[in-house]
């Protein structure tokens, strides 16, 4: 009997044509100097502020000089904390061209936070709005009119770029939900590498004059600096507004702009897609959560739209997988590795288990990062040499399986595994079958939690939500309540009745508690923490009611 096929999927294409995203920038700069770079709204009552390509590069050339003249050499760390204003694509640019490594620092990040950024990269300087510059004492570089326009006497704006393709590009903090973030190293080669297979989708452009992009990430993850340099390699318009404008009324702002292209988490797309008629978008990414079959089901409404996933951890620069949706694909189904890199389903001890199998991700290639910034015993975990010594590899914690095209299917994560009362349960599957006993209308999220009254007993708990008609900044900004109609009362008893039929005694939740939304956190992913605050504020005979 012949041995199985393994899950195994090397990388497809030669290392041999890398260059750096910045002779994107300067191509464009060259060819078409007059397009427009970035629309930029102060407000979106107001009329925006065009930035072309020829403009763009010439400021950020004459500012990249001013950092090297102030002693900025290459891998310092050079922080931006600041607004999607003008200035901010221009110092982002200058950055990268002086060496340095960008330092993202999302302004609406608590001081702490902000701090703690500054102080753990040991960034040289921080540029930041005038009336942020006592956070950053000595390094502070506020960002100004004045300090803008005198720059245009000092220095001269020819092009100049002393990166390499070795060299770090940016550092980047995760979220950090407990404790201190931490800090990511990526490089200017993974950053070629990423961009050059996002861009590589057929259908991505149909035409550099007209596409236009919204820029619609927080600077505090890595899609923000995707959106960015994107647009350097297409030569296509990005669009930026204050964010809670934008979130606020997204659907009409889409509109009025003209946006064509946009990138959200599944969750924001398929609120968007609740009433698709009029939209002018063409291309719809979604990556950062599960695709759910009711996003799929409201898609399926707009045929002419084209649906594109993405997957990848910050520590693979911020992709790795990606697919265009057909109407009959899996929802689980994540697409195949970017060509320049390499994917392995592994079991515990790493070995490449059989087509079909579960197991973890491991992604190798020159999409990994370098590591995180200062934690050797951190990296030392999850960044390994694999499949031999010398090949950089990152274990990404996801379980998955390869079928036999390569595609990959996301089944969850490995720590997702948890244990409760002893017996390893998966946390995501309860809330897949709660979600098709609602046929396939409630946002759900399962959880492993305590209550005062029982002490440190652990309880799994899932709460849902009917519909999606709760505006993104309310799902970000506010705490929902309990509801109590009928229906609500009726449907728990539904879910319950599934998952006693679907679900051993182990792995059926506790309660299941309906709510007006499922809150979301700053990266639009489902926060568990306002959840678990709202449970522990019930008395038990309110429990017990659910």
């Amino acid at each position: 009997m012949p041995p199985p096929l393994l899950s195994c999927a090397p990388r497809t294409c030669d290392l041999d044509h890398e260059h750096l995203v910045l002779e994107w920038l300067f191509d464009h700069a060259s060819k078409r100097p007059d397009a427009v770079a970035h629309e930029i709204y102060a407000s979106m009552d107001k009329p925006p502020f065009l930035l072309t390509y020829g403009e763009y590069n010439r400021q950020s050339n004459i500012l990249a000089r001013w950092l090297i003249a102030n002693g900025i050499h290459l891998e310092d760390k050079v922080a931006l904390c600041s607004p999607r204003t003008h200035n901010f694509y221009v110092i982002m640019a200058a950055i990268l061209k002086a060496g340095g490594c960008y330092v993202s620092i999302d302004p609406e990040l608590p001081i702490e936070r902000k701090r703690f950024i500054v102080e753990d990269s040991g960034a040289r300087r921080v540029f930041s709005a005038p009336e942020d510059t006592s956070i950053f004492g000595d390094a502070a570089v506020p960002i100004t009119t004045a300090f803008m326009d005198q720059l245009e006497s000092d220095f001269n704006d020819s092009n100049i770029c002393l990166a390499t393709l070795s060299s770090l590009a940016y550092l980047l903090y995760t979220s950090g939900t407990t404790g201190n973030p931490k800090g990511c190293l990526l490089t200017h080669r993974g950053l070629y590498w990423a961009m050059d297979a996002f861009c590589a989708l057929p259908k991505l452009v149909t035409n550099p004059d007209t596409d236009k992009r919204l820029a619609l990430a927080s600077t505090a993850f890595d899609v923000h600096i995707s959106e960015i340099v994107q647009s350097w390699c297409l030569g296509t318009r990005l669009v930026s507004a204050p964010r809670f404008e934008l979130l606020t009324q997204l659907r009409r702002h889409i509109i009025s702009i003209g946006v064509t292209h946009i990138g959200m988490v599944p969750s924001m797309i398929e609120a968007l897609l609740e009433s698709p008629d009029g939209l002018p978008i063409k291309y719809l990414v979604s990556g950062g959560e599960k695709i759910t079959d009711s996003l799929l089901k409201k898609w399926s409404a707009r045929p002419d739209l084209v649906l594109a996933n993405f997957y990848g951890p910050t520590e693979v620069t911020i992709g790795c997988t990606s697919r265009q949706i057909g109407m009959n694909d899996r929802k689980e189904n994540i697409g195949r590795a970017f060509p320049s890199c390499s994917a392995y389903v592994v079991d515990r001890d790493l070995n490449v288990v059989p087509l079909g199998c579960p197991g973890e991700l491991v992604i190798s290639g020159p999409l990994v990062a370098r590591g995180y910034h200062n934690l050797p015993d951190v990296t030392s975990k999850v960044f390994i040499d694999y499949p031999s010594p010398g090949c950089k590899a990152y274990r990404t914690g996801d379980l998955v399986r390869m079928m036999p095209d390569h595609s990959i299917e996301i089944m969850g994560r490995i720590d997702s595994q948890v244990k409760y009362r002893g017996v390893r349960i998966e946390t995501e599957g309860i809330s897949s079958i709660l979600q098709a006993a609602g046929d396939d209308k409630l946002a759900v999220s399962t959880f492993i939690t305590t209550h005062p009254a029982v002490g440190a007993q652990e309880l799994l708990v899932s709460f849902f939500a009917l519909g999606n008609d709760v505006s993104v900044v309310d799902r970000r900004s506010s705490i929902p309540s309990l509801v109590q109609t009928e229906e609500a009362k009726t449907l728990v008893q539904t879910l319950k009745a599934a998952v006693q039929v679907q679900l051993p005694a182990y792995m059926r939740p506790a309660y299941i508690l309906p709510v007006e939304f499922i809150p979301l956190s700053l990266n639009g992913k489902t926060d568990t923490k306002v959840l678990e605050r709202i449970l522990r504020s019930l008395d038990m005979q309110a429990l017990l009611g659910n």
